[in-house]
């Protein structure tokens, strides 16, 4: 319980700097692979979508709401949590799903109105009760809305 309140004051307190973006939009490479969109929320926090696939006959919905944090100009790190249905594709799929973390960092281009983003997105299937730590993407991402 310490550890969470000390993460907590870290994260409300550090000095945060703006996103250079409001919206973005684009693709999710890796484990699940789909189409990623990003919103801020105010400058420190945001939610992310994912639609995807695990190519296991699934589909995956997330929802994650992400803490941002400045690391120096053009590039953050975020962290944060978020929920996944995963809706089976075939007859002999199970449906389910998952509570998730999220942690990552990501860089804004400076010419291009683009975001790169590497994250690592350990889950716990609450279906099939056991954890899942092999979830690491990688997200291209076109600025929508600055």
């Amino acid at each position: 319980m310490r550890i969470i309140i000390l993460v907590a004051a870290m994260l409300i307190s550090m000095n945060v700097y703006s996103q250079e973006y409001i919206w973005t939009g684009g693709l999710r490479l890796g484990k699940p692979m789909g189409v990623a969109v990003k919103g801020m929320l105010d400058y420190r926090s945001g939610v992310e979508g994912v639609i995807g696939t695990d190519f296991n006959n699934t589909i995956i919905l997330t929802g994650l709401y992400e803490f941002h944090g400045y690391i120096k100009r053009r590039v953050n790190w975020y962290a944060g949590a978020g929920t996944s249905v995963i809706v089976a594709t075939n007859e002999d799929g199970t449906n389910g799903w998952s509570g998730d973390l999220v942690g990552g960092i990501e860089y804004n281009f400076l010419n291009l109105p683009m975001v790169i983003s590497l994250d690592w997105k350990p889950v716990y299937s609450i279906t099939e009760k056991k954890p899942l730590f092999d979830q690491f993407g990688v997200s291209l991402r076109y600025v929508i809305q600055k």
